[in-house]
C-alpha cells in the first residue's frame, strides 16, 4: 500500500476540504500508537451582526480530526453538535463526520483545547468583558493581550499550555493560559484560561488582579531580565563569540498568592543552527504587603531551573515564619541593619515516607530533579509520564512557595 498524500495537512484538506486546520498539530500515544491531532474550524465571514477578527466573524472548533501516525487512517469526530455549519456538512458529506462519544477514551484523554480558538476568543475578550453597554460603545476600559520581547523579536504574547491547580480546586488540571494588560500599559491585570481537562473540557476561568496593586507585565519583566547585568553580559559574550542568543517565550506560573516568571536562553550556533538550551532565567517579585521569603525583586539566571531557584529562596534555610530566607537564628532579639546574625546550628526537619520533604534545599533539589525528568520524557515522547511529572513539579513549587 502507497501513502500518497502522506503530510497529515494535505491529507487533511483533501479529506475535508470545508474545515480550517490549526497551526499547532500535537502527536499523542494512545493504546500503544502514535496519533495525530488535528483541531479543525467551521469559520464564516458572513455571520451578521457580528464583529470581524482576521477576516472572519464567525469560529467554532467543531471537529478534532485524528490520524494513525502508521497507516494514514483519519477520523473527524464532531465536538460541537450544535454548530449549523458542522450539521450542514454533516447532511452535505454523510458519514464522513462521527460524534465525539465514539472517539476512544485513550484518544480523549488527550484532547486540549485548541490554542488558534482560544487565540481569536482572547482576542474578542478583550474587548467585550466589559457589563457596562456606555462602555462597551466607548471602548473604554480596553484590554490588550501583552508584548512578547524575546531576542528574535517582538509580537503578541503566544498562549500557552501549563498544569496548574486553579482557585478553589484540589487539584492540577491541564490549562491553557494568556495574560492581559490595559491598553497601552504593561502591568498585568488579569490572566484568561481555558481548560482541557473531560469533565471541564472548554470551560473559560478568568482569574482578576487585585486593583491597587503592581503586577509587572511580560514586558516589565523582560526589561528587568535585560537590565540585569549578568544576562547581558552573557548575551553579549556568546553574541561576540560568532553565536546567536535566542530568549525564549516567557512562562508565567501562579504559584500561591505570587507569579513565578521562568524563559528560557538558547544558544545557536551559526555551523549547526539547533538552539541548545544554556540557560534558565526565573524572575520573581514579592506580592504586595509580603512578610516572609524573598522580599523584593529577583533575578536568576543558572543552568537548572533549580539552581535559578535556589539563587532566589535560599538553600540551607530552616522553615520557620518568622525568617527570611537567607537569614538564621541569632540570640539577639533584633540584629541592627548591616550586621549580619550569628548561624546557628540547626537540623533539617525530615518527612515521613512519601511526602514531601519540608526544607527549601530538599525542595528545590526535588523541583530541578522533576524538571530534568520531565524534560527527557518529553524527549522521548512519553506524554504520560512528562504530564506526571509536571504535575508533580507543579505541587513541589506550591509547597515552596507556601513554605518559604
Amino acid at each position: 500500500c502507497v501513502i500518497l498524500n502522506n503530510n497529515i495537512r494535505t491529507r487533511l484538506a483533501k479529506a475535508a476540504p470545508f474545515l480550517q486546520q490549526d497551526k499547532d498539530p500535537y502527536m499523542v500515544i494512545a493504546d500503544g500508537r502514535l496519533f495525530w491531532i488535528v483541531d479543525c474550524y467551521t469559520t464564516t465571514d458572513r455571520y451578521p451582526y457580528s464583529d470581524p477578527d482576521g477576516g472572519l466573524n464567525y469560529i467554532r472548533n467543531s471537529v478534532k480530526a485524528v490520524i494513525d501516525a502508521y497507516n494514514g487512517s483519519l477520523d473527524l469526530y464532531v465536538f460541537e453538535p450544535d454548530d449549523p455549519l458542522i450539521r450542514t456538512y454533516d447532511r452535505a458529506f454523510p458519514g464522513i463526520l462521527r460524534p465525539e462519544s465514539e472517539m476512544p477514551e485513550g484518544l480523549r484523554e488527550h484532547v486540549r483545547y485548541a490554542e488558534g480558538y482560544f487565540n481569536v476568543q482572547a482576542r474578542v475578550f478583550a474587548t467585550y468583558h466589559v457589563d457596562d453597554v456606555g462602555v462597551l460603545y466607548n471602548r473604554g476600559d480596553q484590554w490588550e493581550i501583552p508584548e512578547n520581547v524575546t531576542m528574535s523579536g517582538r509580537g503578541p504574547m503566544p498562549a500557552y499550555y501549563v498544569i496548574l491547580r486553579l482557585p478553589d480546586e484540589s487539584r492540577e488540571e491541564f490549562t491553557l493560559m494568556l495574560p492581559f494588560v490595559p491598553n497601552g500599559r504593561k502591568n498585568m491585570l488579569s490572566w484568561l484560561g481555558a481548560r482541557s481537562d473531560a469533565e471541564d473540557y472548554g470551560k473559560a476561568v478568568l482569574i482578576d488582579f487585585p486593583q491597587g496593586e503592581l503586577i509587572y507585565g511580560p514586558s516589565q519583566v523582560a526589561a528587568a531580565i535585560n537590565q540585569d547585568s549578568r544576562v547581558s553580559q552573557q548575551l553579549t559574550l556568546w553574541d561576540q563569540a560568532g553565536s546567536n542568543a535566542i530568549m525564549g517565550n516567557l512562562l508565567i506560573w501562579p504559584i500561591g498568592d505570587s507569579l513565578l516568571y521562568v524563559q528560557p536562553l538558547y544558544l545557536e550556533a551559526e555551523e549547526t543552527q539547533i538552539p541548545q538550551v544554556k540557560q534558565v532565567v526565573v524572575f520573581y517579585r514579592s506580592p504586595p504587603g509580603a512578610k516572609s521569603g524573598p522580599i523584593g525583586q529577583f533575578v536568576a539566571m543558572r543552568p537548572t531551573l533549580g539552581e535559578a531557584l535556589r539563587e532566589i529562596f535560599g538553600a540551607d534555610v530552616p522553615i520557620d515564619d518568622d525568617l527570611l530566607p537567607g537569614e538564621t537564628p541569632s540570640p539577639e532579639p533584633s540584629p541592627t541593619p548591616g550586621e549580619t546574625p550569628t548561624p546557628t546550628p540547626t537540623e533539617s526537619p525530615t518527612s515521613a515516607p512519601g511526602q514531601l520533604p519540608v526544607d527549601v534545599a530538599a525542595l528545590i533539589d526535588q523541583a530541578n530533579r522533576q524538571f530534568e525528568e520531565a524534560q527527557a520524557a518529553l524527549q522521548a515522547g512519553d506524554f504520560a509520564e512528562y504530564g506526571r511529572l509536571v504535575e508533580q513539579l507543579e505541587e513541589t513549587l506550591r509547597q515552596l512557595e507556601t513554605l518559604r
